[in-house]
This record gives structure tokens, C-alpha cells and sequence, in this order.
């Protein structure tokens, strides 16, 4: 039986429903949940619910194109697939650690990172951060606050600020929060700042903008780093265009080493 949109809504209201509950399947094929309050039910039906597709043991190869598949059949319009990175302590780090899984070949990463961008670029989904792709009018915009230096307030037990030039974190603890405890604060240099700009916006298709980093942080600066970027300018691996100077989506894997080689140090 089916439902139109105004009668889930309508039952939802009368039956006072606190919670909706929403059932999908994973990569593996195992069953997940996620619940959204009823309130979010008109942003669901009109945007639709975003999918993290990040690397699990066993998601590659046909699994990993079949997967992708099924995402696609599901019609969601932003997905994000991350490399994950194993770290010490960390319940990831020790199933590494006593051999449960193990980091795949660097060839295999590059395989399976260019079947996720040719997937989904080719159905029509931009890739415009290095792991996230979204159907156009779809982008993350809250992640584009960090990716384009935006100011932010945070508010509440942990929350992290940014005013332009310091960075604020409240005490995690909430007890300690309302007792007022100050906030921890980091204050970036000219340097820090100029070597942020280039990481995060070097991670996004439209990539640096010159004329905004020229008056930002100054002439030597945008020539000292134009010079080290000559050689990825002549590679391809850096393009510039239209006054910015960005790598092409299907370079993303490989932009640590390029952002690394901009970097003011």
C-alpha cells in the first residue's frame, strides 16, 4: 500500500508521532537505521537524505560498483565517500591491529576512488569536495562554512568557534560548561591562515581564487606560491582557469601532495 506525502504528514500530526524511523541497507547489505523527527519530514521529501558512503571491510571491487548501483537506485542526491584513515587507540586501530582487516594497495585505493568519481559523475552528481559528490543545488552547506573559511558561533558543551583569525572550543564536560569555564582558544598566524586557505579550498572544485588570495595575504605570497605550483601546472595536475587555479575532480586522491607542496613553511 502506498502513502502520498500529505498523508504520512497528516498521520504523523494526528497520531502524534514522535520520531520516524527509516530502514536501508549498507555497502555489505547490512540493515541500518536513522530516525528523523517529524518536523524534518518536509526537508526529507523535498531534499531527499544524504548516504556516507565510507570504505568498509569487503567494499571494493564489484561490491563497491554494486553498491554505488544501489545508492543510485535509491535516488539520493548528495553522497560522501571518504578514504578512512586507520589511527592508534582507536576500536578501528585495534581491528587492524590483531589482523581483522588491513589497508588496501595504494593501486587498489586509486581504482576504487576513480570507480566512485566515473559512477557518479557519470549519473550526473558533481564532485566538487575531494569526498563528497552531490546532483546540482544539492551541496553540503554546512561542511562549505570550514571548506570556504566562513565565521562561525558555536554554541553549547564542545562547540568550536571561528572568528577569522582565533579559533574558541567550550569545555566538553557540560557541568564544567555551565559553571562557566572558559573557553580554550588558538590564535592563527598570517602563515596559519594562508596555509589553511590553500588546504581547504585546494579540497573544493573551484580552488583558489587568486585575486582573493593576492589581497588576502599578499602578492609575495600568491607568487611564491604560484612558483611551486609551476610544475603541477605543467603536469596537469593544477589547471588554472577563469582567475583560479584548482585540481581537476578525477586529481582529487593526490591533493595532499599538492596542497603539502604549497604550504608556507
Amino acid at each position: 500500500m502506498q502513502y502520498s506525502v500529505e498523508e504520512i504528514k497528516q498521520y504523523a500530526a494526528e497520531e502524534d508521532v514522535k520520531f520516524i524511523r527509516m530502514a536501508f541497507c549498507d555497502a555489505a547489505g547490512r540493515q541500518k537505521n536513522i530516525a528523523i523527527m517529524p518536523e524534518e519530514l518536509d526537508r526529507a521529501f523535498q531534499y531527499g537524505i544524504a548516504i556516507d558512503g565510507s570504505a568498509i571491510p569487503g567494499f571494493g571491487g564489484d561490491s563497491l560498483k554494486r553498491s554505488l548501483d544501489g545508492m543510485l537506485s535509491l535516488g539520493v542526491q548528495h553522497i560522501s565517500a571518504y578514504h578512512l584513515t586507520i589511527e592508534p587507540d582507536t576500536a578501528f586501530g585495534r581491528r587492524a591491529a590483531r589482523g581483522e582487516f588491513r589497508a588496501v594497495d595504494e593501486e587498489v585505493s586509486e581504482e576504487e576512488f576513480l570507480t566512485v568519481h566515473d559512477t557518479l559523475t557519470a549519473a550526473g552528481f558533481e564532485h566538487y569536495e575531494v569526498s563528497n559528490y552531490a546532483l546540482p543545488g544539492f551541496r553540503a552547506r554546512h561542511n562549505a562554512s570550514y571548506w570556504h573559511g566562513t565565521k562561525y558561533l558555536g554554541i553549547g558543551p564542545a562547540a568550536h568557534s571561528f572568528d577569522g583569525e582565533e579559533r574558541h572550543w567550550n569545555a566538553s564536560s557540560v557541568e564544567k560548561y555551565i559553571a562557566g569555564a572558559p573557553a580554550g582558544k588558538e590564535v592563527l598566524t598570517r602563515r596559519d591562515r594562508f596555509n589553511e586557505y590553500v588546504m581547504t579550498a585546494l579540497r573544493t572544485v573551484e580552488g583558489i581564487d587568486l585575486e582573493e588570495a593576492a589581497a588576502r595575504f599578499g602578492a609575495k605570497r600568491l607568487a611564491r606560491m604560484q612558483e611551486e605550483a609551476a610544475p603541477f601546472l605543467r603536469s596537469g595536475t593544477l589547471r588554472i582557469a577563469r582567475g583560479r587555479m584548482a585540481l581537476p575532480p578525477e586529481k582529487f586522491l593526490i591533493s595532499d601532495a599538492v596542497i603539502g607542496a604549497l604550504f608556507e613553511t
